[in-house]
């Protein structure tokens, strides 16, 4: 955050930082231009961009190793690095030429990105936008300055003097960076709401993409100038045309930087702005294929001088914004590196592939317009994420960690979202007043806000500021035309203080949801419970599910467990919408006496995740009773598969043992699975809860075996001329078998609850011939004991094939018949005693 006695020494220094730091480079581009043309072909670009780039992510991976350096330091190595080439230049000459190109490459990529974070960690979104087009106009002057410095020195020295001048340069970069850092605020760890952000990482990557191709076809573009001018520009005037071509672009971008930016910006947005760049570009590439004219790429090159560095930087930077401090740090360097010198890598590799195959440039310049097609498809695509991560911060308050005290943009901004359409942003922002004490500036008609939501929220924030007006708002809101607000004011009131009086008022009111309300803190008076039990009983007995509804869901909200009856005695009402909100109100005034008439309610879909709740809290964290089910057979099938479930919701090893000694006595197949599904949840959930290992690979061969018996079975049965039922006694024991492997699975899965063998087991199940492998390269990794015979079991052989496998040998038609009449499945003894002759 910039300092509020001295944002304006803040920018200033910022500003001078950039320009000499871009002073230095255009130095240095002027000289490593001139000195790589003349001694090397246009090509050596290209190469030199791959070199870059390599180098440049190996460099962004060492520093992500350790302490980043600070600004300064880098800059003061800068000069000492650019002065020992200037003392050993040439002598190394040619290859000098093309390392020395490299080494400004890396350069830039390391300090400029450095620069951009330490000014990040110091500004708002809303300061950025209004200072970054400030300060990004000292690169443009600084570039400007740069280019004219080295004609006014071209006429006077070598190309090989401008070394030492941009290491001169560098030199005074440092002090002025040093006086820089020093009004920017100590790094401060990540407050609790930033540190449990989600990292967004698709994001970060799509920036990446978008900074790779544009670099790229800046690459291309670069490429395109430069061979059209090495052809027509003799060796020895490419140092004063460079330096004077640069300074006339970087005059017109100073232009561009000081008037236009800002417009462009408030005018157009962050997201139109950013792909005027690859539109221009697009022009000039576009006009260069049908045209040939050199003139044109002197344009498209001109575009990229005049646009790169002042708006395409400004609009770049602001993308990161969104992100957490803590994201940005640690991605944007990566990304730049990635990004840019990557992007340098891929043009220039793809060029030279194009080169190689015999190219001219009017096929490099279609490459370069397809390309900026492409860069204005990701720009527009970031537009929907970057405004949701904005939304999203504010939600979590993270984006606004590092403001205090509130400025005047952040002001701005707040109340700017009291009036934005969502009512989840609105309430963020009047929590992060409310937070900071500034809820005295949030206007007392926010409580007439249309959103209930929003006008609760304002009313319980400006309660607690103690602000003179509340009574009198308070007043008001009792005859709002919305019930939800007259509630809200009435249960204010009473928590001030307010007579019983307006209670016995409220029992008039046409809104059920506010009669019941004042029904139930009546009840709490001992002077008025006679009369407010006669109320609550006659709307208990009553017919009307509306009023039931709205008692149901007062008792819940004032969570009176005096009232624990009432609700035993609104659970009869058959209406559904009843019968949740009372589940609802029981979670919140939990009571024992609830269990077994919850109980049957689990076997309602309608009713079953209240009803679970409900469950839970009434338990108080003890799970007998839900064991006691779990061991009842008596229970109605519908209720009995919804229990394993319920007990699983307990997450204790109490109820992990439950289900696992059920599980190896249980006969209904609906409640194994279920029983299965729990604890691999809560082993999910909970890696570390114990669980009997052994039942379970007990278990697991017990399931194996059985799908070897049925696959044994379904061989046997096997003819030419099936009839109908043999037909489908084979689909059966195949549908027993899919499942019986489907619980080896599961059972592993509790054994081995990072190894997603969900995911394996569909894997197996895929038409896709490599997901299939690979997921049985999974199973092979498994332990040989658990491994056993499921591997075979598994693998896409024909049926003979895999009973071989597991080491069983074929039986006969009459043998299997036999096995299956005695089987523990009813439909397959009906089926198998059938077809041998016996009478089902």
């Amino acid at each position: 955050m910039l300092s509020r006695d001295r944002p304006s020494a803040t920018v200033a220094l910022a500003f001078a930082t950039l320009f000499t730091m871009m002073t230095a480079h255009a130095l240095l581009e002027s000289a490593r231009d001139a000195l790589l043309l003349g001694a090397l072909s246009p090509s050596a670009l290209l190469w030199s961009y791959v070199a870059i780039a390599l180098l440049a992510v190996l460099a962004t991976r060492l520093r992500r190793s350790r302490q980043p350096a600070s600004l300064p330091s880098m800059l003061i190595a800068a000069s000492v690095l650019t002065s020992i080439f200037w003392l050993f230049l040439p002598r190394l000459m040619p290859v000098g030429a093309m390392a020395f190109y490299v080494y400004t490459g890396i350069l830039a990529t390391l300090v400029v990105p450095r620069f951009w974070l330490a000014l990040a960690a110091g500004f708002t979104v809303g300061e950025a936008k209004r200072w970054y087009s400030a300060i990004g106009l000292g690169g443009v002057a600084g570039a400007g300055a740069g280019s004219a410095l080295a004609s006014f020195l071209l006429a006077r020295i070598s190309v090989h003097g401008l070394v030492l001048a941009g290491a001169l340069v560098y030199l005074v970069g440092a002090l002025v960076a040093r006086r820089f850092d020093g009004t920017l605020p100590t790094a401060k760890p990540a407050r609790a709401l930033q540190a449990r952000s989600t990292e967004p990482t698709s994001y970060v990557r799509r920036l990446t993409a978008l900074a790779l191709v544009a670099s790229a076809t800046l690459t291309i573009v670069d490429y395109l100038f430069k061979s059209v001018i090495a052809s027509t520009v003799p060796a020895a005037e490419l140092g004063s045309y460079f330096a004077r071509f640069y300074t006339w672009t970087n005059v017109v971008a100073l232009f561009v930087q000081l008037f236009l930016v800002p417009r462009v910006l408030k005018s157009l947005g962050t997201h139109a702005a950013t792909i005027l760049l690859p539109a221009l570009l697009l022009a000039s590439t576009g006009s260069f294929v049908f045209l040939s004219l050199p003139v044109l790429m002197l344009a498209a090159k001109g575009a990229d001088g005049v646009l790169r560095n002042s708006l395409h930087r400004v609009t770049m930077e602001l993308f990161y914004f969104p992100l957490p401090d803590e994201a940005r740090n640690r991605w944007k360097a990566a990304a730049d590196a990635v990004g840019q010198r990557g992007g340098q890598a891929a043009g220039a590799l793809a060029t030279l592939g194009v080169l190689a195959l015999g190219a001219e440039q009017v096929t490099v310049a279609i490459f370069a317009s397809a390309m900026t097609i492409v860069w204005i498809a990701l720009a527009l695509s970031v537009r929907r994420p970057y405004v949701e991560l904005f939304r999203a911060s504010l939600r979590r308050g993270s984006i606004l960690a590092n403001v205090p005290p509130l400025g005047s943009q952040t002001l701005q901004a707040m109340l700017e979202a009291l009036s934005s359409a969502d009512d989840a942003v609105v309430c963020a922002a009047l929590d992060f007043l409310a937070l900071r004490t500034d809820i005295r500036l949030v206007p007392a008609a926010m409580v007439y806000h249309p959103s209930p939501t929003v006008a609760t929220r304002a009313l319980a924030h400006l309660v607690t500021a103690h602000r003179s007006d509340v009574p009198r708002l308070i007043e008001r809101l009792t005859t709002h035309p919305n019930p939800e607000i007259r509630v809200s004011a009435l249960r204010t009131q009473m928590r001030q203080g307010a007579s019983d009086g307006r209670l016995l008022e409220a029992l008039d009111d046409s809104d059920l949801d506010v009669r019941a309300t004042a029904i139930v803190k009546l009840h709490a008076r001992p002077e008025h419970q006679e009369h407010a039990s006669a109320l609550i009983a006659s709307i208990a007995l009553g017919s009307c599910a509306r009023s039931k509804l709205a008692l149901a869901r007062a008792i819940g909200e004032e969570a009176r467990s005096e009232l624990a009856g009432c609700l035993l005695q609104l659970l009869e009402t058959p209406d559904v919408a009843v019968r949740n909100e009372v589940l609802t109100s029981m979670a919140a005034v939990p009571s024992r006496a609830y269990l077994p008439r919850i109980l049957p309610l689990l076997g309602d879909r309608r009713l079953l995740p209240n009803a679970r709740r409900a469950v839970l809290a009434s338990s108080f964290g003890d799970s007998s009773t839900v064991e006691e089910w779990l061991e009842d057979e008596t229970l109605p099938r519908s209720v009995r598969r919804h229990i394993p479930r319920t007990l699983s919701a307990f997450d204790s090893e109490r109820a992990a043992a439950a289900l696992l000694a059920r599980l190896a006595k249980e006969a209904d197949g609906a409640v194994r699975y279920k029983i299965l599904r729990g604890l691999g949840r809560m082993r999910s959930d909970h890696p570390t809860l114990k669980v009997d290992e052994r039942l379970l690979r007990k278990l697991a061969e017990e399931n194996l075996k059985r799908a070897i018996d049925l696959l044994a079975w379904r061989v046997a049965l096997a003819n030419d001329t099936p009839t109908t039922l043999e037909i489908v006694l084979r689909s059966m024991l195949h549908d027993k078998e899919e499942r019986a492997l489907e619980r080896v699975f599961r059972i592993l899965g509790i054994l081995h609850p990072d190894g997603e063998l969900e995911h394996v087991w569909r894997g197996i199940h895929s038409t896709d011939p490599r997901s299939r492998d690979a997921s049985l390269e999974l199973v092979d990794e498994l332990e040989r004991k658990e491994r056993g015979s499921l591997l075979a079991m598994l693998e896409p052989k024909p049926d003979d094939e895999r009973l071989r496998a597991v080491g069983r040998r074929p039986i006969d038609r009459d043998r299997a018949l036999r096995d299956l009449a005695s089987d523990s499945s009813a439909p397959l003894r009906e089926i198998a005693r059938f077809l041998l002759g016996g009478v089902s």
